[in-house]
């Protein structure tokens, strides 16, 4: 949805919506990256740590295949920036496609730091850093803070990783989320009440601010209380509704966010074209025409997939390789 906003509100497609599409694009990008980052820190210790200990062998497999559909889709954004030179909101040359290995391209950033992460965690248990988990976490907070002084269009890789790596360390450092058994404690208190609390309220003030100063506050605690606090809410927020845990439709897309985050650039961008094709006038139907139309033809194209069994040699290559060798 930030993205669809971010193109509508840059480019000026819908004069009318500009400023409703700047107010979504902004609000969402003050904290969905600390909150995908955070759930994945998650992710990774539910799949890959079972009694402290690291399994390397289904971790080194996924993290092939991985790397695999990082450098496939890093080559396929390349080409698709060079088809739709024009709707580029950042420069892009040529020679970028041979850069995928060390300089990422586009959104493809977010797997590069991922495969990065996911290996100095997998580094961490196996050599047992993970047992000064605390100490890493705060110098990963002040490495946060320090990175909002680096520029990130010049050093993407280090200016990210600097940024996020704090809030991959928090999710799988506070993976289980809320105590059931002690949903008063204090920890949990601070992490699910206050801290959530103080970040919507710090976002609102950050945004009005903006809207009535016309420049953003750069207060890097700010930012990095909103983040934290905004993850925080959405992640306690969707553990607490029944209906995402069981069999609901929006349950199974979200298993397909991977896929989702890797292919809505390309769709996003072909629906802007065609709905200027057929003429579509009404910013807020077009927007929700490109939303729901993206995460359909991608949640039924992994569907088809999954149905005639092709699923795992798009995504996870390696995983299908070693099973084939061991048979």
């Amino acid at each position: 949805m930030a993205h669809i906003a971010e193109k509508y509100y840059r480019f000026d497609i819908y004069q009318g919506y500009t400023g409703l599409f700047e107010a979504i694009y902004r609000i969402i990008y003050y904290f969905h990256m600390p909150l995908f980052m955070n759930l994945s820190g998650r992710i990774f210790v539910t799949a890959y740590i079972r009694n402290d200990k690291i399994e390397g062998k289904r971790f080194w497999r996924h993290w092939v295949d991985f790397a695999i559909v990082y450098l496939i889709i890093g080559i396929l954004t390349g080409l698709a920036k060079m088809i739709f030179a024009e709707d580029l909101i950042h420069p892009f040359s040529k020679t970028d496609i041979f850069l995928i290995p060390v300089n990422p391209i586009g959104h493809t950033w977010y797997l590069y730091i991922l495969l990065l992460f996911y290996l100095l965690a997998y580094l961490g248990y196996k050599y047992g850093l993970h047992r000064y988990k605390k100490v890493g976490l705060v110098l990963l907070m002040i490495l946060c803070f320090a990175s909002y002084y680096v520029p990130s269009n010049t050093y993407v890789v280090l200016q990210r990783s600097m940024q996020f790596g704090f809030y991959f360390a928090f999710g799988m450092m506070f993976m289980p989320g809320l105590d059931k058994s002690a949903p008063d404690s204090q920890m949990n208190i601070v992490l699910y009440r206050i801290l959530p609390l103080i970040g919507v309220i710090l976002l609102i003030l950050k945004y009005y601010l903006y809207v009535n100063s016309g420049g953003d506050i750069q207060s890097k605690w700010m930012s990095m209380i909103i983040a934290l606090g905004c993850s925080l809410l959405f992640i306690e927020l969707f553990s607490k509704l029944q209906y995402l845990q069981k069999e609901s439709l929006l349950n199974k897309i979200g298993l397909c966010s991977l896929e989702m985050y890797l292919f809505h650039q390309f769709l996003v961008s072909l629906f802007i074209k065609v709905s200027g094709k057929i003429g579509i006038q009404d910013g807020v139907v077009n927007c929700a025409i490109n939303l729901v139309g993206t995460i359909a033809i991608i949640y039924i194209g992994i569907a088809i997939l999954k149905k005639i069994k092709l699923y795992e040699y798009f995504f996870k290559p390696y995983t299908v390789l070693s099973r084939k060798r061991e048979s």
